[in-house]
């Protein structure tokens, strides 16, 4: 993975929610959540071939087809869990901010 979606997105994220006026309500707040939402179904989807091979221990389907699949599923485990705070964290500041 070339850059974390993670990463860039908090940083987006963190930039609208500084600003003083942005409430939960804010279409910045919600094209953020939006990006994060589909890049953490990016993420399920490559993640799920790699774990559906781990699981049914098709090492070698899975050596051809991830050379670095250990260390992919790593990665794109941590992705999913870092997209997944990141979302929770947007819906608590939406629904904290729009009242």
């Amino acid at each position: 993975m070339a850059g974390r979606a993670s990463v860039i997105l908090r940083v987006q994220f963190e930039s609208v929610a500084r600003q003083p006026e942005c409430r939960g309500t804010a279409p910045a707040v919600h094209e953020v959540r939006e990006k994060v939402a589909v890049a953490l179904d990016i993420a399920r989807e490559r993640l799920h071939p790699i774990e559906a091979a781990v699981a049914s221990h098709d090492v070698a389907w899975l050596a051809r087809t991830y050379p670095d699949s250990l260390q992919e599923r790593s990665l794109l485990r941590d992705e999913t869990r870092e997209l997944k705070r990141l979302l929770d964290h947007i819906d608590l500041f939406v629904n904290e901010r729009g009242r």
